[in-house]
């Protein structure tokens, strides 16, 4: 006669089991590549959050250029003159304005994240260096970033201060300009009351906001934290949802700028949205979303896994204008605030 007390347990094993074949399934290989496809009953729809009702959007396009040397760029800058920056595969691009190209500056390869000062100096990170440009593109400076899993993202500059975004070593590092290490901001701390930053893609971004603090991405999380320049954690906003007011998927927001109003545009993969959000987080408005963007996501659904070094950037004029950056298509869009 068959023991009833082991059936319980035999049930457990096997829904424990079947629940780690989907887990798996899914984590691991959420797109089926691998083929551990689940079936269309285990895919999310997403067409509905894709509409977005009209009286939400808050910008209009402006003006737009598509060039070769855009594609796969690796960083976009606007400087104090309204001077767009863009970093080609060996050289940065200077735009004005009317979106023309003025000069091109021959740098080294490698550029994953640029920006500049205000004495028009730039500065730019590869995987695990620093350089410092002069307006001509002669190299001023540069210093490595020690440590077996650097992978810089984003970089920062204030008076005296640069900040740079390492993800893979999930922290901010601050240097002198001159080089010099001064602390690293956003470790795992508890006694500080900091919980680490999580990244699961290769988007960690920081900038320097109007009120003197740090504003740094934790997208596995969905928030923008301030920080100040020693490391201790004021506060932080942002939610998780396929909502317009949230941030969906796995890791977002990808990017994002400072309006010299305080208020914050922000950048989305996976629900291509462009959004504008109040110096607190509050949503404000759409500066663009996947119906202006059905290029980008088409190739982003052919590329599958490589797609996610290819989200769009974003930047702010002095004027207000957003500025966006698609190194997927290989075009730069601008966007004026509706009146």
């Amino acid at each position: 006669m068959q023991n009833t007390k082991t059936q319980p347990v035999i049930i457990t094993i096997l829904l424990v089991a079947v629940g780690v074949g989907v887990y798996s399934a899914i984590t691991l290989d959420p797109s089926g590549s691998k083929g551990n496809r689940l079936g269309n009953s285990f895919e999310y729809d997403l067409s509905e959050d894709r509409k977005i009702a009209a009286e939400l959007y808050g910008f209009h396009q402006i003006n737009a250029l598509k060039d070769e040397r855009f594609k796969w760029a690796g960083g976009l800058a606007i400087d104090h003159n309204n001077l767009i920056y863009i970093a080609g595969k060996e050289s940065i691009l200077i735009l004005d304005r009317e979106l023309k190209i003025s000069r091109s500056l021959k740098v080294e390869s490698g550029i994953q994240a640029l920006t500049t000062a205000e004495d028009g100096s730039i500065f730019t990170a590869d995987q695990n260096r620093i350089r410092i440009y002069g307006r001509d593109g002669a190299l001023i400076r540069q210093w490595p970033i020690e440590g077996d899993n650097t992978y810089l993202t984003s970089i920062t500059v204030g008076e005296n201060d640069v900040f740079v975004a390492d993800k893979g070593q999930r922290v901010v590092w601050r240097y002198q300009k001159s080089g010099e290490f001064v602390n690293e901001i956003g470790r795992r701390d508890d006694a500080r009351n900091i919980p680490g930053f999580s990244i699961p893609s290769p988007y960690f971004e920081v900038a320097i906001a109007g009120d003197g603090l740090l504003r740094v991405t934790n997208p596995g999380s969905h928030w923008i934290v301030a920080y100040t320049f020693d490391g201790d954690r004021e506060f932080a906003w942002g939610e998780s949802g396929r909502s317009i007011e949230g941030f969906c998927g796995c890791c977002n927001p990808s990017h994002f700028a400072i309006f010299p109003d305080g208020r914050f545009v922000t950048s989305e993969k996976g629900i291509t949205r462009i959004k504008v959000y109040n110096a607190e987080g509050k949503f404000e408005s759409v500066v663009a979303g996947p119906a202006e963007f059905m290029d980008h996501d088409g190739l982003v659904s052919e590329l599958k896994g490589e797609a996610d070094r290819v989200a769009l950037e974003v930047g702010v004029t002095n004027d207000g204008e957003v500025v966006v950056l698609d190194p997927l298509v290989g075009e730069v869009r601008i966007f004026a605030e509706k009146k």
